[in-house]
């Protein structure tokens, strides 16, 4: 009895197991499971098929779980700015982690209104002062910020930001 190969359904897993002992009626192996690049993240539940040279049981099912985490993560996944007045400035804070130290190269957002501090050093976990001045238009306002890593043009991550600008009322701008 052996097996002779793996087969996977999943087009991001992949397999191949090696023989590591025969002693008597007994056979050790050692099934080596690899994700493929490209794999999203999330939870992963998938099977693969240990063929052998058995006419009664030709495929064996293996059940594969996991759960595939981003090289990056951000926190909050979407920043709540505050309900503000038009030319308001707030400060926020956004937390980028990642498996392995890396720096910020850039964090651009899809308006203006936004500056963000960075450093330079590499290190697991980056904290990033969002300074966000509201406009003069009133609303809810949604943008995006996208942070950018030396970890790789593909290791790339993007959150949302939004914002209620009350626009100034009468009394208000008579006030001043």
């Amino acid at each position: 009895w052996q097996i002779t190969g793996v087969k996977s359904g999943s087009s991001f897993v992949e397999g191949d197991v090696v023989e590591t002992g025969r002693t008597g009626n007994q056979v050790k192996y050692q099934l080596n499971v690899r994700l493929k690049p490209g794999a999203p993240t999330g939870f992963l539940r998938e099977q693969v098929l240990l063929q052998t040279t058995d006419a009664r049981a030709p495929e064996l099912p293996i059940d594969v779980e996991g759960k595939i985490s981003a090289p990056l993560a951000v926190s909050p996944s979407s920043l709540f700015l505050g309900i503000l007045q038009p030319g308001q400035k707030v400060t926020k804070q956004i937390v980028v982690q990642g498996k392995t130290p890396f720096k910020i190269t850039s964090v651009t957002a899809s308006e203006k209104c936004f500056e963000f501090k960075t450093g330079d050093t590499a290190k697991t976990v980056h904290i990033v002062p969002v300074i966000f001045t509201a406009g003069e238009q009133g609303g809810n306002v949604n943008y995006r910020i996208q942070i950018e890593t030396d970890l790789g043009a593909e290791v790339m991550t993007e959150i949302s930001a939004y914002a209620q600008i009350n626009p100034a009322t009468t009394a208000q701008l008579n006030a001043k």
